[in-house]
């Protein structure tokens, strides 16, 4: 069952600034898409829990329209019922991380005294100490999955580090910024 804090997590990974996410995307090299045309969403076809409860944000549809957009753009289209060529689906995971400051890790005064050929150096430090750090780093995975085949045939994977606070309408603005990144290079040429 998913948690509330999925979403937000989704949310929140479309909202980290979008020169920090990484995007990579994965297919079988010679696999042949020309015969994409339509498609529908995987929660459309296959209703889960999941779908439902994405279903209540905005931001489901947010990233519904951005990716029907893109991919009008590029030739597809969705259909609302029977079987497309492809199924389109997307998820979100994140992970709780501790980014640990291991230098100068005790506070206090650090020093060294160096003597070598042309002479001695003496060096000094004051460091305040260093500490884990705590953050959430967040994945958003889009699937193409060929309905004839019912496989995966292309894969954009987005993750980066979470921000702590956005407000809608940066949340919003970073999404529709993300979603045409991810689908960049769909279909690969």
């Amino acid at each position: 069952m998913i948690k509330p804090m999925a979403v937000a997590v989704f949310i929140g990974l479309l909202c980290a600034c979008a020169n920090s996410v990484n995007i990579n995307t994965d297919y079988f090299e010679g696999t042949d898409f020309s015969h994409l045309k339509t498609y529908r969403w995987y929660d459309d076809v296959y209703p889960s829990r999941t779908a439902e409860y994405r279903s209540y944000g905005s931001a489901d549809k947010l990233v519904r329209q951005a990716t029907d957009r893109e991919l009008k753009q590029r030739g597809f289209h969705p259909i609302a019922q029977g079987d497309g060529d492809f199924l389109l689906n997307y998820r979100v995971s994140s992970e709780a991380k501790m980014n640990m400051n291991s230098y100068y890790n005790d506070p206090g005064v650090h020093g060294g005294v160096s003597t070598g050929t042309y002479g001695t150096s003496v060096a000094l430090g004051v460091s305040v100490g260093g500490g884990p750090t705590y953050y959430k780093e967040g994945t958003v995975v889009i699937d193409i999955i060929d309905f004839a085949s019912n496989s995966v045939v292309w894969r954009a994977v987005a993750d980066g580090r979470l921000p702590k606070n956005m407000g809608l309408k940066e949340r919003n603005n970073i999404i529709r910024e993300l979603i045409p990144r991810m689908l960049k290079d769909f279909p690969p040429d």
